[in-house]
């Protein structure tokens, strides 16, 4: 019997078959893929982040991070849920999906991603210019503390 706990071995034998179903589903497409030359590279790329998360999923877990592995999930679930949308979606209507993951939904977020970068710069500026207050401030401090230094030395009020 082995010397490492069942938890342990749990989860090499997890990684393993991760690894294998991986290896199963790249097998496949090499088989098959060039049946639907216009699809199969969206489902290699989806379901390349799919294992991906997965493998994150069963890391975050092992080390204790279930809080962290559950966010993860969610977008597991949500790669899992758009290839069998792929999947099951008419022929004539893959097409549109394709060009709507590739290029409609990218530019909707290129436009988020502009967004958040806007308010990052506004909120750059902001801090910017509360640190610069800050260090006229404790300039203008040091400057009167000084002032009042030499004026008490001198006597003068």
């Amino acid at each position: 019997m082995s010397d490492e706990s069942p938890l342990r071995l749990l989860q090499e034998a997890s990684f393993e078959t991760h690894a294998v179903i991986r290896d199963e589903i790249v097998a496949l497409f090499d088989r098959y893929g060039k049946n639907t030359p216009a699809i199969t590279p969206t489902l290699k790329k989806l379901f390349a982040y799919l294992a991906s998360r997965n493998q994150a999923i069963s890391f975050l877990v092992s080390w204790g991070y279930s809080w962290d592995a559950e966010i993860v999930l969610r977008l597991f679930y949500e790669t899992a849920a758009k290839i069998l949308f792929v999947c099951y979606a008419e022929d004539q209507e893959k097409p549109a999906l394709i060009d709507e993951f590739w290029n409609k939904l990218g530019s909707i977020n290129d436009r988020r991603r502009a967004r958040k970068a806007e308010f990052s710069a506004q909120t750059m500026a902001v801090q910017l210019a509360f640190l610069h207050l800050v260090a006229v401030g404790a300039r203008s401090l040091t400057f009167d503390k000084r002032l009042k230094t030499r004026r008490s030395r001198n006597h003068i009020i």
